[in-house]
């Protein structure tokens, strides 16, 4: 099997996409509205009818003005759209129904100018606080404190590629090596164990009761020992996640107990107790036959047809025919492809010993009534030793992850589906509701908003409503131009299997994006930018009725919020003038006390050398940022240059943050040191690479700072940094000291 095409189909080009459909509404015809047919599969036989090759889809919708965002909602929770009814799940009723619902979805692929996969590929890749761990019962030598990773909800850990434990020892991921560093006493500080995993992990979870790891891989390099050849055979051209379950409990000798490798790519995941909840994308297999020469040929002869009829009304009888044609190939494709070779598997390696079954069946599979892209979305739980795993799946695209104690929520944006009209080409989400346990993923319910979600903290869920914040573009048919604004829901499960909009705050922010958005309790807030940066306050302890409380205005914007209490803001962002953002990293302190005037107390801006540019991973990823609240310290990897050495730096930069005092600059931990020793001390002088890595200062760019992690030991609290080249420990009061500790990697 060749390696298939993948399309990585960002935010922005889907907003592209959706404002071209709307330009081309002229050539499709209007929906036929038989309620009674409507959740009937068309015959795998027919195509379903279009004109001048543009689809139509099972869905209505009840909004006839492209201009006005609707979702259906009233605002009382009692009113369901016909959107929503269409986007909601159902178990397929068997093996040929999912092959037909195949057959529709590769049919809209092949006839669709803007369809969401192409030609000859499938969809591939598709973006709290810490809690000091309890030390009581560690042993004398342990740390008081330890910080965690900087999950967005309490008691859901979030996977990454550093985790600690209680005795202050480091889990690392570092390319194909698993490192383990005791990290406490900090003049200790030194490698305990190292384990080669033949593959480069990426992120990982600890369950530190049992003295497990599970590691998550990319790409899997473990396949049968043994040919078996035929149906469901895991092979090098389709995408793998592999998951590794490692005993660390004597962590002078990690030991892999199991691996796992899934047709997959990986997704998101969540670790809850002892038990690990993940989702990921499995691209169903397009039929070898539909990339050959005929096929393609038979396509390219369709697209010439349809540009020549376009833009008129009337069907073409040439197009009609090469669509019967096409959907005719694809049926006949689809109908010889065993269903195995269509569903993923599971290969499972113990010790050398070596399973492979398939990962789920077609009962396992959820369908929406409207044709969404090609491909599975895969959810899966599984304990912390790989043992019990479950799995189901859905239609389509929801690559959107947001996880609370009890449910796994996935988020599709509408760029993943194909709708006929230009009320249901608006940016809208659906919002896939699943309970999690210590068995199979269970669906629950469907809800739909209008607008797109930007990423995981655009939704909370508090005393069982999900809050949603969303961005919605649209092209104004009156005013003849693309227009933007934004909203806020408040959705509730119904018990009938739907999430209504119970209460929503609509039209905030207008013609500008969203930045970021944070929940805490019964409050929200959001930023959004255009040239300046309004930060939004909602009251929502009445979740049938939030209220938009105040806004300020500042320069820059803010790309992540932390709470600080219930009365402040942290957050982390770019410096900004009147006309835009600037080019530098700033740290801001809002008093939120009061809704209705919400204010900036405290701005910082990093002492970046001579000027120029900086940046921190942690303005665009939250596990970059930690704040220790006990020392009331925060740690950002930051680096900044302006194309000089003297003035390029790429560390960290720790600051002491007060809600009442402000932001003060602690001072810096430099990586570059641990660069030029790995790159330059025993490299020759002679070679070009060592011009430009050492004398030129080309080694500074390779410290590429990633995470911190605090520790505390009475009155001491050190600092421990973690960069692409290696680990220190820092004495947070003493940082123009040298480091206490210091590993380079391997």
């Amino acid at each position: 099997m060749t390696r298939l095409r993948s399309v990585f189909f960002t935010r922005a080009w889907g907003l592209v996409l959706v404002m071209l459909a709307i330009f081309t509404l002229a050539a499709c015809n209007p929906l036929n509205g038989d309620s009674a047919n409507k959740d009937k599969h068309p015959d795998p036989g027919t195509p379903p009818a279009a004109s001048n090759g543009n689809p139509t889809d099972d869905a209505p919708s009840n909004n006839d003005n492209p201009g006005v965002p609707d979702a259906g909602d009233s605002g009382t929770g009692v009113t369901l759209s016909p959107l929503a009814s269409a986007l909601k799940l159902n178990a397929v009723a068997g093996c040929d129904d999912f092959k037909a619902r195949l057959t529709e979805t590769l049919y809209k692929t092949f006839t669709t100018q803007y369809g969401v996969i192409t030609r000859g590929g499938v969809v591939g890749q598709p973006g709290p606080m810490p809690v000091p761990t309890d030390s009581s019962s560690a042993s004398p030598s342990a740390p008081d404190g330890v910080s965690g990773t900087n999950n967005q909800e309490v008691g859901v850990d979030e996977a990454d590629l550093v985790k600690t434990d209680a005795s202050g020892n480091f889990y690392i991921l570092h390319n194909n090596l698993l490192l383990i560093e005791r990290g406490f006493p900090p003049a200790s500080l030194a490698e305990a164990g190292r384990l080669d995993l033949t593959v480069n992990g990426s992120k990982m979870f600890l369950d530190e009761a049992a003295g497990r790891l599970v590691i998550f891989a990319r790409e899997a390099l473990i396949y049968l020992q043994d040919s078996i050849g035929g149906a469901g055979m895991i092979m090098p051209g389709m995408p793998k996640s592999e998951i590794i379950f490692v005993d660390v409990r004597d962590i002078t000798r990690p030991t892999i107990t199991k691996r796992i490798v899934v047709d997959s790519y990986f997704g998101e995941s969540r670790n809850i107790g002892a038990r690990v909840h993940m989702v990921n994308r499995f691209p169903t297999p397009v039929p070898p036959v539909l990339q050959e020469a005929e096929f393609q040929a038979l396509l390219q002869e369709y697209d010439l047809a349809r540009s020549r009829s376009m833009p008129s009304d009337t069907p073409d009888p040439t197009v009609s025919a090469l669509e019967q044609k096409i959907h005719d190939a694809i049926v006949a494709a689809v109908q010889a492809v065993a269903i195995n070779d269509l569903l993923p598997h599971v290969l499972v390696d113990v010790n050398g010993t070596q399973t492979l079954e398939p990962l789920l069946t077609c009962a396992d599979i959820s369908i929406p009534q409207v044709t969404p892209s090609n491909g599975l979305q895969v959810l899966s739980s599984f304990d912390t030793d790989g043992a019990n795993l479950q799995s189901v799946a859905i239609t389509g695209d929801a690559w959107q992850v947001y996880v609370s104690a009890n449910y796994f929520y996935l988020a599709q944006n509408s760029g993943s589906w194909w709708w006929p009209n230009s009320a249901n080409d608006l940016p809208h989400t659906v919002i896939h509701k699943f309970a999690i346990s210590n068995a199979a993923p269970v669906y629950v319910a469907t809800g739909v908003v209008d607008g797109w979600s930007r990423d995981q903290f655009s939704f909370s869920e508090h005393n069982a409503f999900l809050r949603v914040v969303t961005h919605y573009s649209y092209f104004d048919p009156v005013a003849l131009s693309n227009d933007m604004t934004n909203h806020l829901f408040v959705l509730e499960d119904d018990l009938q299997g739907n999430l209504v909009v119970a209460g929503a705050v609509r039209d905030f922010g207008k013609r500008e994006d969203v930045y970021s958005s944070r929940f805490v309790n019964d409050k929200g807030y959001v930023v959004t930018f255009r040239r300046i940066d309004p930060l939004f306050t909602f009251d929502l302890s009445d979740p049938h009725h939030p209220v938009l409380k105040g806004e300020v205005a500042i320069t820059g914007f803010s790309s992540y919020m932390h709470p600080l209490g219930d009365s402040h803001l942290l957050t982390i962002g770019r410096s900004g003038t009147a006309t835009g953002a600037a080019n530098a990293v700033q740290l801001q302190i809002f008093d939120v006390s009061d809704l209705a005037a919400p204010k900036l107390s405290f701005s910082l801006v990093p002492v970046t050398g001579d000027g120029g540019y900086s940046w921190s991973e942690a303005m665009y990823d939250h596990l970059a940022f930690t704040y220790y609240e006990p020392q009331k310290l925060l740690i950002i990897p930051l680096t900044y240059y302006n194309g000089i050495k003297a003035s390029t730096f790429n560390g960290f930069a720790l600051f002491r943050v007060d809600a009442q005092q402000g932001i003060t600059d602690l001072g810096r931990i430099d990586h570059a040191d641990l660069a030029y020793q790995a790159l330059c001390k025993n490299s020759d002088p002679a070679t070009t690479n060592y011009q430009y890595n050492c004398t030129r200062g080309g080694y500074v760019y390779y410290a590429n700072a990633r995470r911190s992690i605090v520790m505390t030991s009475g009155p001491d609290t050190w600092a421990y940094t973690l960069s692409g080249i290696g680990l220190k420990a820092n004495d947070v009061d003493a940082l123009k000291e040298p480091a206490a500790g210091a590993i380079i990697f391997p």
